[in-house]
């Protein structure tokens, strides 16, 4: 259809460039963050080349897109803290042999001196246990932290708080850790079997404990975690949070784009954003529209003159000055990426004598997708004009033949029109 447009244009001897500068690639942004600047309407250079990017992806949920409220946690306790939480007052050394007595009814008081620093040893040996312990629980905390959101708002505050939990859960931190543990097992460990037997309950706790947290499982596991943890890092340090799609070519004039997110390990579709459509700019377009169109220029109409009742000649009635008639236009409108296209239009319509008139002009291009047309130029309309052989020079009859005569003339004249496009973008 448009080529069929195309070909009347050139029959009229109309000409455009049809082919369109491609300009510098652009990238349509996407920030989930700031609705305001979700592209609405965007508009690219035709046959140019452009990219949609997401930003703010989480990369161990999505591939695509980003919306995150940051939440910091606070994870990091000193080691004191964990000490007074997990220390109650302790007894004196009398107050814990009255104890000792009172539970164990067989105990004898030992003649060996019992070591008085195996309470807080004890309690130093549970606190480091507690370090130890509290690995897995850390990795199932960075695990929740980094597939919470699907969005990142804060990306730097992101690395910085899977940093945190990466340095808790290094290789170096879980040593540093089974250290200590292993260190403060070898003071309860070095006492008397007097002071172990005394405070038995304790002393099997820890044995119990030492081994749960020393088996070879038990340690794999600490170090799996530890190295996943350094995995994770590493994602968050080097991923990009943003998603940027392939080059396309902006061919047509509208292109209707869906953007979406899909899980990292498989290709469901999570998150579907708001479809939007990119216009093409700087491009001819070739429409059709029908409307109202006004030419300055009109029939002639006479009517006879009598005397005596006998008509002797003509006399010119009103002289009409406008011509109103329905037609068509064809236009070629280039969009120049502004809110108005221009270009050049031609087209026909029937008078009310069922007479074609012709039309050519310059033409602006409204409304959201241009279909409100102005239209000025020329026109070359079919208009009535007296026909003179049967008169003379005063418009009396020469002749027998007293019939008022009319020649049918193409009479050029400005015009004016307002018409609506008939074909959707």
């Amino acid at each position: 259809m448009k080529s069929l447009l195309l070909t009347v244009f050139l029959l009229l001897g109309m000409s455009w460039n049809l082919t369109a500068q491609v300009g510098n690639e652009q990238v349509i942004r996407i920030d989930k963050f700031n609705p305001g600047n979700f592209p609405k309407n965007a508009g690219v250079r035709y046959k140019s080349t452009f990219k949609v990017e997401i930003v703010n992806i989480n990369p161990f949920r999505a591939k695509g897109a980003v919306t995150y409220d940051p939440t910091t946690y606070e994870f990091e306790i000193s080691f004191q803290q964990i000490l007074d939480f997990l220390k109650p007052p302790l007894p004196t050394m009398s107050s814990a042999m009255e104890v000792s007595i009172d539970s164990f009814e067989n105990v004898v008081t030992p003649v060996v001196v019992i070591d008085s620093k195996f309470p807080d040893n004890f309690f130093r040996f549970e606190a480091a246990a507690e370090k130890v312990k509290e690995t897995a629980t850390l990795r199932k905390e960075l695990e929740a932290y980094v597939n919470k959101e699907l969005f990142i708002a804060d990306v730097p505050q992101f690395k910085k708080e899977i940093e945190r939990y990466a340095n808790l859960l290094s290789i170096d931190a879980i040593k540093e850790n089974f250290l200590l543990l292993q260190s403060t097992y070898a003071k309860l460990d070095n006492s008397n079997s007097e002071t172990k037997d005394y405070y038995r309950s304790n002393w099997q706790e820890a044995e119990k404990i030492y081994e749960e947290l020393l088996s070879d499982s038990h340690r794999d596991k600490i170090y799996k975690d530890g190295r996943e943890a350094f995995r994770i890092h590493q994602i968050a340090e080097n991923s990009s949070y943003s998603y940027v799609g392939e080059s396309h070519q902006a061919l047509g004039d509208e292109i209707l784009i869906k953007p979406e997110l899909k899980c990292c390990k498989e290709d469901t579709v999570i998150h579907r954003f708001p479809e939007f459509s990119v216009k093409t700019t700087h491009k001819l377009r070739v429409n059709v529209s029908a409307g109202y169109l006004l030419s300055f220029v009109a029939d002639h109409d006479y009517a006879e003159l009598h005397e005596n009742q006998e008509p002797v000649g003509v006399k010119q009635l009103e002289k009409e000055l406008l011509s109103h008639s329905i037609g068509t236009l064809v236009h070629a409108l280039y969009d120049f990426g502004t809110p108005v296209e221009y270009g050049l239009s031609s087209g026909l319509s029937y008078n009310n004598n069922k007479k074609i008139n012709f039309f050519l002009g310059a033409s602006a291009a409204f409304l959201q997708k241009n279909q409100l047309v102005l239209t000025a130029g020329v026109s070359f309309v079919n208009v009535k004009r007296l026909d003179t052989s049967n008169l003379d020079e005063n418009l009396r009859f020469s002749t027998s033949d007293k019939e008022i005569k009319y020649l049918e003339r193409y009479r050029p004249g400005p015009f004016i029109g307002l018409t609506y496009n008939l074909i959707k973008k």
